[in-house]
């Protein structure tokens, strides 16, 4: 019999014991309303971001969020807000407590390329929650690739060059290319070939003269995601040898200055670049040695060397303009003999 009444005490204290926990539960709840069910709307949304992956450029990514109204009193959303004009969105306005909705977001990828993500703002009646910023997002490869992006030429005058450009079109376009407007530099050339889906773009430099020569290309597509293409070409032509300048010029000058030591006297410099390895200055000389002289030293940048011109006349000289001829000896076959004008007026 005594058993018998602890395991009936024993059972008792527990029923007790269960009775406890749920009346501090429920006092717990009227102490604290918000972990309760919500009195009025309730917004949740379970997805707030969607990536749609890898698209190519001018298509559509749609997505539809769900929205649900874990509330006692119907959810009203008011508006949504995009970030930018290539995102819309259509909503559901009311939700009826316990019942969710949709919010269907369009993002129009045409002219964007790269990882992009859009921001869509939704704002409702839910005053513990009134704004929620959602995000669609994608990966956006160019409907057109222009590979590369420019023509560079650089080189030797009568050396031609020959550069290549190739067009691509991504997804099941049929491509369609003619030039729209040619403007290319002086000696440059092209043409336009198919190669399988691609369009090749070949442009020849004859590199007839010297110079730095800038243009440009536009072609048209049948594309609405890139009706342009516009291609930059540059050619940078030299000579075997480059002289800067060529001439020089003292200007006026008091025959009582050049009297005075050579440190005060003025001087003037040519530059002289090779551009091919094996060539370089043999010697110098100034044709009329009564007037000036010259000398030359090398550079630290490779091929370059620098001639130096000094004015020597004799004090007795008489006032006016003196002219001579600074000769530049190199080893390059087509630059054996370089003249370089020289001048000056005494007063």
């Amino acid at each position: 019999m005594a058993i018998r009444s602890s395991r009936k005490n024993g059972m008792i204290n527990r029923l007790a014991g269960c009775a406890f926990l749920v009346l501090a539960g429920a006092a717990a709840a009227l102490a604290f309303p918000g972990r309760a069910a919500a009195d009025g709307p309730a917004i949740h949304i379970g997805q707030t971001h969607f990536h749609a992956g890898t698209v190519v450029e001018g298509a559509i990514v749609s997505h539809a969020f769900i929205i649900k109204n874990r509330g006692t009193r119907p959810l009203g959303i008011q508006r949504v807000a995009a970030d930018c004009g290539c995102t819309t969105a259509g909503f559901d306005r009311i939700i009826p407590p316990g019942r969710s909705g949709v919010l269907n977001v369009d993002f129009d990828t045409m002219n964007e390329t790269g990882e992009q993500a859009k921001a869509v703002t939704v704002y409702s009646t839910d005053s513990r929650a009134p704004e929620i910023t959602l995000t669609i997002a994608a990966h956006v490869l160019e409907a057109v690739r222009v590979k590369p992006d420019r023509i560079f030429f650089s080189g030797l005058t009568g050396l031609a060059r020959e550069k290549q450009l190739r067009i691509t079109t991504r997804g099941s376009h049929d491509l369609q290319i003619i030039v729209k407007n040619n403007m290319l530099p002086p000696g440059v050339g092209f043409h336009l070939e198919r190669d399988g889906s691609d369009f090749l773009a070949v442009f020849k430099d004859r590199a007839s003269a010297p110079g730095i020569f800038r243009g440009r290309i536009v072609f048209e597509t049948n594309l609405k995601q890139r009706p342009y293409i516009t291609v930059p070409v540059f050619s940078r032509v030299y000579d075997p040898v480059e002289i800067l300048p060529a001439r020089l010029d003292f200007g006026r000058i008091p025959q009582t200055r050049l009297q005075t030591g050579p440190s005060s006297r003025p001087e003037k410099h040519v530059r002289i670049q090779f551009h091919t390895q094996r060539d370089r200055i043999d010697g110098v000389e100034i044709s009329d040695p009564t007037l000036f002289s010259a000398t030359w030293t090398r550079l630290k940048t490779a091929g370059a060397y620098r001639v130096t011109v000094l004015p020597e006349p004799h004090p007795a000289a008489a006032p006016g303009k003196k002219t001579a001829t600074l000769k530049i000896r190199t080893t390059h076959d087509g630059f054996s003999t370089i003249d370089i004008p020289v001048s000056i007026e005494l007063f």
